[in-house]
């Protein structure tokens, strides 16, 4: 009498076998907020967030300099020009904040025409006429702009002498140009420093644009200078961009937070085909180019040979 398997174990093969565990699947999967959540991944988060604070910071400070850099200080009345200017020192924000008004004599330097200028100092036909006021008690030239003339070469400038006293806006000079490739009394720029290769003498770092009644007669009136009272777009720039390494810190936190939750899917994907091989077992070989059963006989088989038994006599 047979007996089957002992212990009641199912033969290799058999459905169930090797199937004490279920398969692994998505439920056994930690969430996301349960990977984020794990010490390392917190220490990440931690890194992240230190980064993204400092970047932040260093872009509101660049906002702050955008914003204090180009805000005009407060205006104010006439004051003398030596209160806020000295030759040869740079524009401070307080020398265009008013008028200043300065004293000095007309010197006899060569008056200038800085073409290519409309009347509000854009680019175009027309050329603004500059002449040099020496200032009292420091023997330098503040370049004046006198007025504007629309065709330079049919230009009538003006004979400057004497004494002066004149109230205006201070401009910043203007990036030189050079004046090798100008005729002589052409300049390409109010600037400073093409100005000392012209005049005999210290020039300030500035130009004086009078007030109408102050401009010459005959010459047409340009507006005093624009102030600018806008944001620095260079440092806007630099504010954004630290902004964008901010999020990029926090964003590369989740990226490996998502990365080691699609590693460990992949993992569990593969050890669920390894269970199911398991399981499954390896099966009987098939031949493919049997025939296949058309009826229950044939699925049956051909009958077996039953054998004969001799009978003693």
């Amino acid at each position: 009498m047979g007996e089957g398997p002992v212990g009641g174990t199912r033969a290799p093969g058999a459905p169930g076998a090797g199937d004490g565990a279920p398969d692994p699947g998505p439920e056994d999967l930690p969430g996301f907020w349960r990977t984020a959540t794990r010490p390392r991944m917190l220490g990440l988060l931690a890194l992240a967030l230190a980064l993204a604070v400092v970047f932040a910071e260093l872009g509101s400070w660049q906002l702050g300099r955008a914003r204090s850099g180009s805000e005009a200080p407060e205006e104010r009345g006439v004051v003398p020009l030596a209160q806020v200017l000295e030759p040869q020192e740079p524009l401070s924000g307080e020398a265009v904040a008013g008028p200043v008004e300065v004293e000095g004599t007309w010197a006899d330097e060569p008056v200038q025409l800085v073409t290519g200028r409309t009347a509000d100092g854009g680019e175009g036909r027309g050329a603004w006429v500059l002449a040099a006021l020496e200032v009292d008690g420091t023997g330098a030239y503040l370049p004046v702009v006198r007025g504007w003339v629309p065709d330079p070469d049919a230009a009538s400038l003006p004979a400057e002498e004497g004494p002066a006293t004149l109230v205006g806006e201070l401009a910043l000079s203007q990036d030189p140009r050079g004046t090798a490739d100008l005729p002589p009394g052409r300049l390409a720029a109010a600037s400073s420093a093409d100005l000392l290769n012209v005049w005999d003498g210290a020039v300030y770092a500035a130009h004086l644009v009078p007030v109408a009644d102050d401009q010459a007669a005959g010459l047409d009136v340009v507006p005093p200078p624009a102030r600018d009272t806008g944001v620095n777009a260079q440092n806007i720039s630099y504010a954004f961009q630290w902004w964008v390494f901010a999020a990029f810190a926090v964003a590369m936190w989740l990226r490996v937070v998502h990365d080691v939750r699609r590693r460990e899917a992949e993992r569990c994907e593969d050890e669920r085909e390894e269970a199911r091989a398991r399981r499954d077992g390896p099966g009987p070989p098939v031949d493919a180019d049997a025939p296949a059963p058309t009826d229950a006989a044939d699925a049956a088989g051909p009958p077996t040979a039953r054998p004969t038994q001799e009978v003693t006599r």
